[in-house]
């Protein structure tokens, strides 16, 4: 997973997530002039049937946003918005790179003031 700012121009893929047969592996940090917090764990091992919502809420809660800072995800090469319903395992399967690795970017943006 890797974070960047609403206010930050700078990009860069740092967490990633591999399904194997029955879990997957993300790995996760943040870009420079970030808004939000850097996580303590860059990795994270998660079960393939976890929704993509249940991974995202996890994130949420380990940066300890407040309730007026929203947060986005991307995955892929091409930074698609993943579906939340959506389970680990298919997320990996549609949009792992050559690597064997699924690429997770998030982006923090300030609503309502």
């Amino acid at each position: 997973i890797s974070s960047s700012s609403s206010s930050s121009t700078s990009s860069s893929i740092l967490s990633t997530s591999l399904f194997r047969s029955f879990s997957s592996s993300a790995s996760s940090s943040s870009c420079n002039e970030l808004v939000l917090a850097r996580l303590e764990n860059e990795k994270f091992l998660v079960p393939s049937e976890l929704s993509f919502g249940q991974f995202a809420y996890n994130i949420r809660r380990r940066l300890r946003l407040r309730a007026e800072h929203a947060l986005f995800f991307y995955i892929g090469v091409y930074g698609k918005q993943p579906i939340l319903s959506s389970t680990m395992e298919v997320l990996y399967n549609d949009n792992k790179d050559t690597d064997g690795f699924l690429y997770v970017c998030y982006a923090d943006e300030k609503v309502f003031g």
